[in-house]
């Protein structure tokens, strides 16, 4: 099992489950324990629901380790998979370059004043 030996506040081995349970609370591969996601907090209003505090985990980008969530460590991507991420990331560049071309043919020639 590639699963790492990781303890308790009491010094205690954590059994496999145990284990799984911690890291996916803390936002970590279950596989490796690298961190994965980032704890977002969400406060609710008082009178709706008495000092509630919920954790909500959103996905992180880590260059070479972590990609939206993902551990690259442990689920590297496929050939396929980087393919279509460059594809997506074109597509983006070249619609963002569009919108910046038609803006600057838009806006009405600045005027210099002496």
């Amino acid at each position: 099992d590639d699963i790492g030996i990781d303890l308790a506040e009491t010094g205690a081995v954590l059994s496999h489950e145990k284990l799984i349970e911690k890291r996916q609370r803390n936002g970590q591969c279950l596989t490796c324990g690298q961190k994965c996601f980032k704890k977002k907090a969400l406060y609710f209003n008082k009178n709706i629901i008495s000092d509630a505090v919920l954790d909500r985990l959103e996905p992180i980008t880590l260059d070479g380790k972590v990609l939206e969530g993902r551990c690259l460590i442990c689920k590297p991507q496929t050939q396929e998979e980087l393919n279509e991420r460059v594809a997506q990331l074109a597509a983006r560049m070249a619609a963002k370059l569009a919108l910046e071309s038609a803006d600057r043919e838009t806006r009405p020639p600045s005027t210099l004043s002496s």
